[in-house]
């Protein structure tokens, strides 16, 4: 390589390492002047740097092409530099400082407290989903306020009970609802807390609809030096769907939503807990799994599914990368004014395991009362259908006339009720069929079973 080829190529980059290099190594530069001239003098006294350990960051820097003749005209090349100007640019390798050691890994060997005892913790990404309408957000708006008042959460006014909460400040950013909604479920709760409007010391904050809005599917800076500057422990987004805007939720281009969101909680602080919903069933229905690409799932560190079942909503753990969480049960109370707006508003914790016998015995009494009206339904077709076989007996009815009487009648679904009552009513010989293979007809027994209907 010529002097010339180095000259034009590599002096200002490379005596710029050579710098950034020894400056990281030194960490006392305070005595000196902060000009050039002064730093490259320091650098030469051999009282402050030995000439071993000189060559040995030149080495370290300088490219393999580059001959060991030529690292003392790279050092002159120091003097020419001014470190001061917008012009240099240092090349350095980006990552090389960040990484951290097992040393580092054992500097602090405490853990910050839960947000939520043993349901959010401190710097995570929670998701809970759960159907349209059943309430999931009053239910974490709930959580919010417990947070941000210190309150257990679901512990109502018993100290004992409920989730412990870390008290700090709590951020409810909301792109589904509305203000005028937000602040009637605020007033609700605060209302059946004791909560004073008044006390600075409840730090809740709600933002809807910020303008312009929020998508997560890019990292947004002023977004995180609003929240870094206001220092939550969490963070509440309603609801995915509208965070995300730009990414098609079916594919892993959603989960750089979940990437912003890592790096809002190391840079912040805090834990993120992002509301979302269900995919629809086989049905059609809303109580599918968490909906969305399968990276949603592994991007987060835990995932809890809200259902319902009257006035109890029911919180299930369905991924926890620390610790597993039973099942919560919550009782939901209001009260409105004459006007049906919100005047209190209350979960309260009940006994899960409890909640779920009760449940399954109200399901297993629904269904006997189901299959007991389906069994009366069932019987007034077959009497039906006897009745109109009679009147024609004993001529008889064919199958054509018999699903023109039925229609006439006003009675649906010809064919599901045709074999269910006529094989039914040939099955207990209560009916009988001619013998014609096409133009058959139905007839009543004049010797019927002495055994009863079925």
């Amino acid at each position: 390589m010529s002097r010339k080829t180095i000259e034009k190529q590599y002096p200002q980059i490379y005596a710029a390492r050579i710098l950034r290099g020894l400056t990281v190594s030194i960490s006392d530069f305070s005595h000196l002047d902060p000009k050039w001239i002064d730093v490259t003098n320091w650098l030469y006294q051999k009282q402050h740097l030995g000439t071993d350990i000189l060559n040995a960051h030149f080495n370290a820097w300088l490219p393999k092409n580059v001959k060991s003749e030529h690292v003392q005209w790279y050092f002159s090349e120091l003097r020419k530099i001014d470190p001061l100007s917008d012009d240099l640019q240092i090349d350095v390798p980006l990552y090389r400082n960040q990484f951290k050691s097992i040393f580092d890994a054992f500097q602090d060997e405490t853990y910050p407290d839960d947000i939520v005892k043993g349901i959010i913790d401190a710097q995570s990404l929670v998701v809970a989903y759960g159907q349209p309408g059943i309430g999931k957000s009053m239910l974490l708006l709930d959580m919010a306020l417990d947070v941000a008042s210190g309150r257990n959460w679901l512990g109502d006014a018993d100290v004992d009970a409920g989730f412990l909460t870390k008290r700090g400040c709590v951020l409810w950013l909301d792109q589904d609802s509305g203000s005028e909604v937000i602040k009637e479920r605020v007033r609700a709760f605060c209302r059946q807390k004791g909560i004073d409007p008044t006390d600075q010391s409840v730090n809740f904050k709600y933002l809807a609809f910020p303008d312009p809005a929020i998508d997560l599917t890019r990292y947004i800076e002023d977004l995180a030096e609003s929240l870094e500057d206001l220092n939550p422990v969490l963070v509440v987004y309603d609801n995915l769907i509208s965070f995300s805007a730009a990414a098609e939720e079916n594919t892993d281009s959603v989960s750089k939503a979940f990437i912003a969101l890592r790096k809002i909680n190391e840079r912040v602080g805090c834990a993120s807990l992002v509301i979302h919903h269900p995919s629809k069933d086989k049905f059609g229905g809303q109580n599918g799994g968490l909906r969305g690409h399968s990276s949603i799932l592994g991007a987060v560190d835990a995932v809890y599914k809200i259902t319902e079942s009257g006035d109890i909503r029911h919180i299930k753990q369905e991924k926890a990368r620390r610790r597993p969480v039973d099942d919560i049960a919550a009782q939901w109370s209001f009260t409105q004014d004459t006007d049906g707006f919100l005047q209190t508003a209350k979960f309260e914790m009940q006994d899960a395991a409890k909640v779920e016998q009760q449940s399954q015995q109200q399901k297993q009494r629904e269904e006997k009362l189901r299959e007991a009206e389906k069994q009366k339904r069932y019987a007034e077709e077959r009497c039906w259908f006897l009745d109109v076989i009679s009147k024609h007996s004993p001529n008889g009815i064919g199958l054509k006339e018999l699903q023109s009487t039925f229609s006439a009648a006003g009675m649906k679904s010809w064919q599901p009720t045709k074999e269910r009552s006529i094989s039914a009513l040939l099955d207990a010989g209560l009916i009988l069929k001619t013998p014609e293979p096409r133009k058959y007809k139905f007839y009543i027994n004049p010797n019927p079973p002495a055994e009863e209907m079925p």
